[in-house]
């Protein structure tokens, strides 16, 4: 059980050195979207995962980023958000990462998992 921060998209997910491709297995991944990738785990430097997203949505209409905690085992709640590409910096996927999905917990104990769509 950990916390995992990934990217998702119905548009391939070039390589990169600041993902790594997750299979669509995950009863975790609670996206509707075909392609998925996790930011690696404590990367300092998130300014590569922002220019990836603002390249990749040259081609994509939006693109989901996640923060969940694996290991759940009933569906989650959800928190999600909208924003622009152009108003996107490192610091709303930095604070994404940062977020307790405990925190705010249902009366079922229920994790919550916070997602930001990103349009063009």
């Amino acid at each position: 059980m950990s916390f995992c921060t990934y990217i998702a998209s119905d548009k391939p997910l070039s390589e990169s050195g600041c993902l790594w491709p997750l299979s669509r297995g995950g009863e975790d991944i609670y996206t509707e979207k075909v392609y998925v990738a996790q930011i690696v785990p404590n990367l300092d430097d998130l300014s590569g995962v922002l220019s990836y997203i603002q390249n990749h949505l040259k081609t994509a209409e939006e693109l989901e980023a996640w923060h969940v905690w694996q290991g759940v085992e009933s569906k989650p709640v959800i928190r999600s958000q909208t924003i622009p590409v152009g108003e996107l910096t490192a610091e709303h996927i930095l604070e994404l990462q940062s977020r307790d999905v405990f925190a705010t917990t249902t009366q079922y104990e229920i994790p919550v998992q916070y997602r930001i769509v990103i349009v063009k």
